[in-house]
This record gives C-alpha cells, sequence and structure tokens, in this order.
C-alpha cells in the first residue's frame, strides 16, 4: 500500500505498523481484509488489564482479546492505574524522540512501589519480572535513573 509521509516531529506517533493498520482500517478490498492481525489472547497479564485493552484500543468491541494466563493480580492494588504527570516534553535531536523528565522520575517512583510492595503470592522477587513500556530517549534516562538507585 502506499503509505503518507509525515512531519519527523510527529514520526513517534506513527509507526508503519500504526500506519498500516489505519491504511487497512479504512479499505474494504479481499486484501485489506484479510490483513488486518487483531491478538485473541493474552497469557502475560492480569484479566484487568486484558479487558480495558480489549475494549479501549481493539474498537470497543469488548472482550476481543481474552485473558489465558490466570495471571494472579496484586492483592490490594489494581492492575491498571495511570498516572498524571506535569512536565514539558523535551525533543532528543540524537535519538529523534521525546522524553519527559518529570516521567522519568514518576515512573522510577512507580518501579520503586512495586519492589517495595512485591506480594509473596507472585514468587520471588525479580527485578527482570517488572516491565515499563516507554520508548526512544525516555528509555535511556529511565534505565540510567534506575541504576543510579541500584535498580
Amino acid at each position: 500500500p502506499k503509505l503518507f509521509s509525515i512531519d519527523d516531529s510527529k514520526s513517534a506517533n506513527y509507526t508503519l505498523l500504526n500506519r498500516l493498520f489505519h491504511y487497512y482500517q479504512n479499505e474494504n478490498h479481499e486484501t485489506a481484509l484479510k490483513s488486518r492481525i487483531v491478538f485473541t489472547e493474552n497469557y502475560r497479564s492480569t484479566k484487568a488489564i486484558i479487558d480495558f485493552v480489549s475494549k479501549h484500543f481493539y474498537v470497543g468491541k469488548g472482550d476481543v482479546i481474552q485473558a489465558r494466563g490466570n495471571i494472579l493480580p496484586h492483592p490490594d492494588d489494581y492492575p491498571l492505574m495511570f498516572c498524571h504527570v506535569y512536565g514539558s516534553c523535551t525533543f532528543d535531536t540524537n535519538s529523534l524522540s521525546w522524553f519527559n523528565v518529570t516521567e522519568v522520575v514518576q515512573v522510577v517512583d512507580k518501579v520503586r512501589e512495586i519492589y517495595r510492595k512485591w506480594p509473596p503470592e507472585w514468587g520471588p522477587l525479580e527485578l527482570k519480572s517488572i516491565c515499563v513500556l516507554s520508548e526512544g530517549m525516555q528509555v535511556h534516562l529511565i534505565r540510567q535513573e534506575l541504576r543510579k538507585q541500584d535498580f
């Protein structure tokens, strides 16, 4: 398919997969209909997270993705939390990506909190079991801050 080109400053919002997804969503021919990939099962996340992703990122169809891993939720905290963080985004010209130092600090605080509140029913704590999703320069800054704090 012919894909649109976008300004470099907005490229993080439009990955190739994202552009292909939107392209095929607007097409009705046989190739487009066969080119829509939708995951139907997830084995690594709690049901609450899968239900949220299924409802809000798969066109509101509700139970498109099924949680199959029987992952135990945290006994005290809800599996999916959002944090509003003030701060400003800075463009890194080397990585061509954005970062927000205030978000980095918040992520490190949340990792520390997860570490501190790790429930025994999850088994022994291994730092590799804590997953942080980010992109570009922000990944580098998060890792740098976690190392400073012996994580």
